[in-house]
């Protein structure tokens, strides 16, 4: 979770200004799409202020976070143009038979595209050597990337036999998985390797309070280096921590350690009593 990070977004007025104008042209375009091919439903228009408020607030799952979070998001609204790119508004059957916009099938594919890029890069940093094709999911070695890595890092599909992409669209406009999900998945890599510890069922509650009640403070937890050690996935597991403790407390020369599960029960009680009570 941690690392070099590009720094939070501080808007500016041009900035205000720029995404309340780009976000009525875009939902002007997409009444005008839906008015003119008659699609199902209303269509998926986006709201500046919200988008705003949720960046300011530090929301877990705002779509802004950084300057060029927002570049991103306004340039694929703008690919939603008749005029500057031609039949992106007409209409696509999908093998379902639903119809929608030709524009969300490419940007739900340029998503898919992009995400696979990102999860292979993932792959080849933690197995530089090759050890297993980047490209399918049939290595056992996966499950233990993906714990290293703290993500599910398997290949994306698309298929239109299940897949409708209006459906896969954020609330924000943005095809984009959603960082909230970090706590819950680092909650359920706990119980899944450990069992259902009384303990650790505990620091999922904690989580669950956090995203529930201070979510931007769980996010200063997770991007704070100082934290690291307890944060991330790959310290939990024990063949990727990069420490290689034990799990359970352990003992050397008669001197008693705290092992790694401890360590974790420990910190989310910290954060506890510091942030929820």
């Amino acid at each position: 979770m941690a690392g070099s990070r590009k720094p939070y977004i501080k808007w500016t007025a041009s900035q205000l200004e720029r995404v309340r104008r780009e976000a009525g042209n875009y939902n002007r375009r997409l009444r005008r799409a839906w008015k003119r091919y008659g699609y199902d439903g209303q269509p998926p228009t986006v709201s500046a202020a919200e988008i705003i408020r949720s960046s300011k607030d530090r929301e877990l799952d705002s779509p802004v976070r950084t300057a060029d979070d927002l570049n991103k998001m306004i340039r694929q609204w703008q690919r939603f143009n008749e005029v500057k790119r031609p039949g992106s508004t007409k209409p696509h059957a999908l093998e379902t038979g639903e119809v929608v916009p030709e524009y969300f099938v490419q940007e739900r594919k340029r998503w898919v595209r992009a995400e696979n890029r990102k999860r292979k890069k993932v792959v080849e940093e933690l197995y530089p050597s090759g050890l297993f094709d980047t490209t399918t999911d049939t290595s056992p070695l996966y499950d233990l990337a993906m714990k290293a890595a703290g993500k599910n890092i398997l290949p994306v599909s698309y298929n239109e036999d299940f897949e409708n992409p209006l459906d896969r669209l954020g609330k924000f406009g943005r095809y984009e998985e959603s960082d909230a999900s970090y706590a819950i998945r680092y909650s359920d890599t706990l119980q899944d390797l450990f069992g259902n510890d009384g303990e650790l069922l505990d620091v999922a509650r904690i989580l669950e309070r956090l995203v529930d009640e201070n979510p931007m403070v769980l996010r200063e937890i997770f991007e704070n280096p100082m934290y690291d050690d307890v944060t991330t996935l790959n310290f939990v597991y024990e063949q990727g921590s990069p420490n290689m403790t034990s799990f359970q407390n352990y003992t050397i020369r008669g001197q008693e350690y705290k092992g790694r599960r401890q360590q974790v029960i420990d910190f989310w009680n910290l954060m506890e009593e510091k942030y929820l009570e």
